[in-house]
């Protein structure tokens, strides 16, 4: 989910919740013009999130590095709607 002030990341296995509690990501937002990275933290539950001021456009491209605890990173790619 990205708004103008947050960029928050759910994380789930099979549609089933992963605890982030030991976890954090890296979210890259890529415009045309511009590309800015911001890393999300543990917010409770499932979530990642970062706080800040973020131009968020419909057809942005994104991409997060995902670390859970021990376990090898994951990239996720996505566009924003």
């Amino acid at each position: 989910m990205a708004k103008a002030d947050a960029l928050t990341l759910y994380v789930t296995d099979h549609d089933q919740p992963v605890d982030t509690k030991n976890a954090s990501a890296t979210m890259t937002l890529l415009s045309a013009s511009e590309k800015t990275e911001a890393k999300l933290l543990p917010a409770g539950g499932n979530k990642l999130q970062a706080q800040g001021a973020f131009k968020i456009q419909p057809g942005m491209k994104a991409a997060a590095l995902v670390k859970l605890g021990d376990k090898a990173s994951q990239v996720v790619r996505f566009t924003l709607r």
